[in-house]
């Protein structure tokens, strides 16, 4: 089964703005398109526990610092009740059902940091995972970093140095000072 990727379950998050009371689970494992957990612990309904008791223990962290567009879960101050699930934005910040601006809103997707949904909703943050409904996320492709300017340079200085020594060491004196002019036009750092 194909699942959005980490960046497309958080702009799904970032769009919604209400919800049916009690739906933390289906809203968030709907972000990622992925399936129900089922009913992991037999209490007669698929809930944030349940969804947290699928995700494999591999793919189980317990720092406070989860990257953008991973699940959380929170299990209930007192261990009674269906525990709560929202997705990071990273930074120490969430966003999920029934809050809003770091208070609880009955019906109201919105944002908060870990500990406003700690307090608000009477819940104890447990971590966050790479699956959902026990499938690996995706992650986004991150755009690789383009060395600096002065970086290019010595990168190409040094391949040039190498070509030259080459070309000296294989007589090829005409190749040689064609590397030469071109370490000659390099710029000096």
């Amino acid at each position: 089964m194909s699942i959005r990727n980490n960046l497309e379950a958080l702009a799904s998050a970032k769009t919604s703005t209400t919800n049916i009371p009690g739906t933390c689970q289906k809203w968030t494992r709907d972000r990622y398109l992925a399936p129900s957990a089922g009913d992991q612990d037999g209490d007669g309904d698929a809930d944030a526990n349940d969804g947290w008791r699928l995700e494999p223990e591999w793919a189980r962290r317990y720092d406070r610092k989860p990257p953008a567009g991973f699940p959380i879960y929170y299990k209930n101050a007192d261990g009674s009740g269906f525990g709560h699930r929202n997705i990071s934005k990273g930074g120490g910040m969430t966003r999920g059902t029934d809050i809003k601006d770091g208070r609880y809103n009955k019906g109201t997707v919105g944002d908060a940091t870990i500990e406003q949904v700690e307090r608000t909703m009477g819940l104890v943050y447990v971590g966050w995972s790479l699956t959902i409904s026990g499938i690996k996320i995706p992650v986004a492709n991150q755009p690789t970093p383009v060395p600096s300017k002065t970086t290019q340079v010595k990168i190409g200085r040094r391949h040039l140095l190498r070509a030259l020594k080459r070309a000296k060491a294989n007589g090829k004196k005409e190749r040689a000072a064609k590397i030469q002019k071109a370490l000659d036009i390099l710029p000096k750092l």
